[in-house]
C-alpha cells in the first residue's frame, strides 16, 4: 500500500468515526486506527473526540487502548486521558491507567498532574488509578514518590493504600519516608491482603531498619492494629512475626526467650522457620523451646521450622528423639514426621522409628511412621518388617494406602513384603487397587506374586480393573525368571 492509498485509508477512518452512530462500527475503526495512526495528528484527534464525547463506555475503552498505542509521550493524550479520570466510569479509570502507563513514562509533566490531581480529589478509585500509574511512570521521581507516600497516609481505601505500597516498590524507593509508609499500611490495613503485600515488600526493603523493627515488634506485642479481632489477627500476628524474622531473626529470639504467653511462642516458633537455612541461633532457640514442657503447644510449629532450617543437624536430631516419647499423642506424629525430614540420611532416626513401630497404637501416629519410612533416605528390610508388621494389625484404609505407596519405595523385592500383601489382599473387604499395583511392582517377575494377581483377575468383573491388572501381569511375567 502506499503512502497516499494509507493515507487515504485513514481519512475514511476518521471519517467513520466522526460521522457512524453505531458503537460497533466505531469500536472496530477506533482499533484500527490504533495500528495504522501512529505519529498521526490528526488520527489521535479523532481518537481524542471519540474518547471525550461517546457516551457508551466499551467504545471509549477502545479509544482509550488506541491512544496507548500511539500516544507515547504526546501530552494533548496524556493530559486528555488525566482529565477523563475524575470523570468517567471506575472500570475507565482502570483502563486510563494502564495505558497511561504505557505511554507516559517518566514523562514530569503527567507526574505533576497526577501529584495534583491526587491531592485535589476525594475519590478512592481515582487515587488508586493514580497510584498504579506512579508506579510505572515515576521512577526516580521525587513528586511521584511523595505522592504516593501522600496516597498511603492520606487513603481511606484499602486498594487504593495497597497499590501505593506496591508503586513504591516498583519503581524501587527505599527511603526512610517510604518505609515508614508502607509500616503504616501494614498497621492500618483493614483488608488482609493489603497487609501481606506491605509485610511483603518491608521484607525486601526494610532489612536491618532499626525504625521498621521496632515499630513492627510494638505491633505485634500490643496488637496495635486493624482489625483487633477474629481470624485475621490470628493470622496477622504470625505475618507480623515472620516479616520481623526476615528482616532482623535476632528479634524474634530475644521474644522467644522472655517466654510470653503461649499463643506468642506459637506464633514465634513458626516465624523462625523463615530464617536463612542453618543459622545456628535460630536453630538453638528452637531446640530451646522443644526442652519447655509449658511450651508443648509450641512443638509442632517448632519442629515444622526445624524442617526448613536444620536438615540434618545432629544436635535436633538428639533432641527430637528425646522429645518423642513424652511427647502427647496428638503432637507425635509432627515429630515423627520432623525426625524423618531432618534425619532422613541417619541411621539411629530410622532405628527409632522402626523400634517405634512396634508399639504404637495411636492411629495417626501408625500413619505418620509409614510415611517416615517413605523418606528415609536410609532403609533396611528391619523397616520393611516393621511396616508389614503394621499392616497386620491396621485395617484403616488411610494407613494401608500410605503404607503400599511406601512398600513402592521401600520393598521392591522384599519378600516379607510380597508376602504380606498375597496374604492380606484377600482378607480385604474390597479389591484394594493401589495394593494391587504395589504387589505388582515389588512383585516383579515373582511367581507367587503372579499367582496371587491372576487369582484376583479371575474374579474381577469390571472392564476397566481387568484391563489395568493385565497390563501389571503382563509387565511381571516379562521378567519372570
Amino acid at each position: 500500500m502506499s503512502n497516499q492509498q494509507e493515507q487515504d485509508n485513514i481519512n475514511f477512518l476518521i471519517k467513520q468515526l466522526h460521522t457512524s452512530q453505531d458503537n460497533s462500527v466505531l469500536k472496530q475503526v477506533a482499533e484500527r486506527l490504533g495500528f495504522l495512526g501512529a505519529a498521526n495528528a490528526d488520527v489521535i484527534n479523532a481518537l481524542i473526540d471519540l474518547v471525550c464525547t461517546t457516551q457508551d463506555e466499551p467504545t471509549r475503552w477502545v479509544g482509550i487502548q488506541s491512544l496507548g498505542k500511539i500516544g507515547t509521550d504526546n501530552n494533548d493524550v496524556i493530559q486528555t486521558l488525566i482529565k477523563q479520570l475524575s470523570t468517567v466510569q471506575p472500570p475507565t479509570r482502570r483502563v486510563i491507567a494502564q495505558n497511561l502507563a504505557k505511554i507516559a513514562v517518566c514523562n514530569e509533566q503527567a507526574i505533576t498532574t497526577l501529584a495534583n490531581l491526587a491531592r485535589s480529589t476525594f475519590d478512592e478509585v481515582t487515587r488508586e488509578a493514580i497510584a498504579y500509574t506512579l508506579g510505572y511512570i515515576g521512577k526516580g521521581s521525587q513528586d511521584a514518590i511523595q505522592t504516593l507516600i501522600y496516597l498511603i497516609h492520606n487513603s481511606s481505601y484499602d486498594y487504593a493504600r495497597q497499590t501505593s505500597a506496591k508503586s513504591l516498590r516498583r519503581i524501587e524507593d527505599t527511603s526512610q519516608d517510604t518505609i515508614n509508609a508502607i509500616v503504616e499500611t501494614a498497621r492500618t490495613a483493614q483488608e488482609y491482603q493489603t497487609r501481606c503485600t506491605a509485610l511483603s515488600i518491608l521484607e525486601q526493603i526494610a532489612v536491618g531498619n532499626t525504625d521498621a523493627i521496632n515499630k513492627l515488634t510494638e505491633m505485634f506485642l500490643s496488637g496495635n492494629y486493624e482489625p483487633t479481632i477474629g481470624y485475621q489477627k490470628h493470622h496477622s500476628q504470625g505475618l507480623i512475626a515472620r516479616t520481623i524474622a526476615k528482616i532482623d531473626y535476632k528479634i524474634i529470639i530475644k521474644l522467644a526467650e522472655n517466654n510470653r504467653s503461649q499463643e506468642f511462642v506459637l506464633i514465634l516458633a513458626k516465624s523462625l522457620g523463615y530464617v536463612n537455612f542453618g543459622k545456628l541461633d535460630a536453630i538453638n532457640a528452637l531446640i530451646k523451646l522443644l526442652h519447655l514442657p509449658q511450651y508443648e503447644i509450641a512443638i509442632s510449629a517448632t519442629v515444622y521450622s526445624l524442617e526448613k532450617i536444620a536438615i540434618g543437624n545432629p544436635d535436633v536430631i538428639t533432641v527430637l528423639i528425646e522429645v518423642l516419647p513424652r511427647t502427647h499423642t496428638l503432637i507425635r506424629p509432627a515429630v515423627i514426621k520432623g525426625l524423618s525430614t531432618i534425619g532422613a540420611n541417619n541411621q539411629i532416626v530410622l532405628r527409632t522409628l522402626i523400634d517405634l513401630a512396634y508399639n504404637v497404637q495411636d492411629l495417626e501416629e501408625r500413619r505418620a511412621i509409614a510415611k517416615a519410612f517413605g523418606k528415609m533416605t536410609v532403609t533396611s528390610s528391619e523397616a520393611v518388617d516393621a511396616l508389614t508388621s503394621l499392616m497386620r494389625i491396621c485395617d484403616d484404609h488411610n494407613f494401608w494406602y500410605i503404607a503400599t505407596e511406601t512398600l513402592q519405595k521401600i520393598g521392591i523385592g522384599n519378600n516379607n513384603a510380597i508376602a504380606t500383601l498375597i496374604e492380606l489382599l484377600p482378607t480385604l473387604k474390597s479389591v484394594d487397587w493401589n495394593a494391587v499395583k504395589t504387589l505388582a511392582e515389588i512383585g516383579v517377575g515373582n511367581s507367587a506374586a503372579i499367582v496371587a494377581l491372576t487369582e484376583i483377575l479371575s474374579t474381577c468383573q469390571d472392564d476397566n480393573n481387568r484391563r489395568f491388572l493385565t497390563g501389571l501381569l503382563e509387565k511381571m511375567r516379562e521378567n519372570q525368571s
